[in-house]
């Protein structure tokens, strides 16, 4: 297949296969374009979740890259494979499912090359690095998106270094909401303790062929290098976040009166932070809800005999 004309080929090849293929769409050509700008800025090793009838696959292989796409639909395995897989040999394709593929064997595979020199002009707010930690990208299905985004932050988020990935607009404004907006969740929370998020641009129905009926937004994360808990506290963490978010209409202290964090404990960790004592999750930031996880009750430490010798 030629590699002119991205979309009318694919769309000619799509009809063929429409009934077979299910519900895959085609996105526009210049959505494709900018997330294949933007992720091979970072580095050309990229992993795709995803890629249904590879559009966007096909514009990351002209960015030079080196993808390693992951697709659940045997049928659109198929289609890739006779359209893409013979002309790109810097194409791998896995068939899985991205709540259930390891993918640390998959992250670890990629060559040791350095940030795409072939996108050294593209104007971007990130620093380049010389590591092989590949780019996720991902169009994900909005049914399970959250989950996908969140296994894959949670267990292997280390070996990615950036995604750019587009979510339902209602979902990437929760991921993307400060303190005191009604879309802050404890999603968002999850989202900035790992990643600084920007958004890309939004996507219209319009913009997809078929049209779609939702809108669509498209985020850039951007790993920190740091992160402020050892790995191992991190799930506790974030189950405390969860609860503060139990009812969002309720207090701090209602949602949290039965953990293990007392009632006078949390007025005096909320006095400590200059917080009203009826304030609510949703008001609170990343380095509050850490203060409180900081200062709950510990378990108290037996005392050192002092050596009087």
């Amino acid at each position: 297949m030629t590699k002119l004309n991205l979309v009318q080929q694919y769309k000619i090849e799509f009809a063929k296969t429409r009934k077979s293929l299910g519900q895959h769409f085609l996105i526009n050509r210049f959505v494709i374009d900018k997330i294949a700008t933007t992720a091979t800025s970072y580095t050309n090793n990229i992993v795709e979740i995803g890629p249904g009838c590879g559009v966007l696959t096909m514009a990351l292989l002209q960015h030079n890259a080196h993808v390693v796409a992951v697709e659940i639909d045997p049928q659109a395995m198929g289609f890739l494979e006779e359209h893409l897989g013979a002309t790109y040999p810097h194409l791998t394709l896995l068939h899985g499912d991205a709540l259930e593929v390891d993918f640390t064997p998959v992250l670890q595979s990629f060559p040791a090359n350095t940030a795409n020199t072939d996108n050294s002009n593209n104007s971007t707010d990130h620093n380049s690095n010389n590591s092989n930690l590949p780019c996720l990208v991902s169009n994900l299905p909005y049914n399970i998106s959250t989950k996908i985004f969140t296994r894959l932050t949670s267990q292997y988020g280390h070996l990615f270094q950036s995604a750019v990935l587009m979510f339902q607009k209602e979902v990437a404004q929760r991921l993307t909401a400060t303190p005191n907006n009604k879309n802050y969740s404890s999603l968002s929370v999850f989202t900035q303790y790992y990643y600084n998020v920007r958004k890309v641009v939004d996507v219209s129905g319009s913009q997809f062929w078929p049209r779609a009926n939702v809108l669509s937004t498209v985020l850039v994360f951007d790993r920190k290098p740091t992160l402020p808990l050892p790995p191992e506290r991190e799930d506790s963490f974030f189950q405390m976040v969860r609860t503060c978010f139990t009812q969002k209409r309720k207090t701090l202290r209602n949602n949290l009166k039965n953990t293990a964090i007392s009632g006078e404990q949390l007025t005096t960790i909320l006095q400590s932070l200059n917080l009203s004592p009826s304030i609510r999750a949703e008001q609170l930031t990343l380095s509050d809800f850490l203060y409180i996880f900081e200062h709950q009750d510990q378990p108290k430490q037996p005392k050192t005999p002092v050596n009087t010798t």
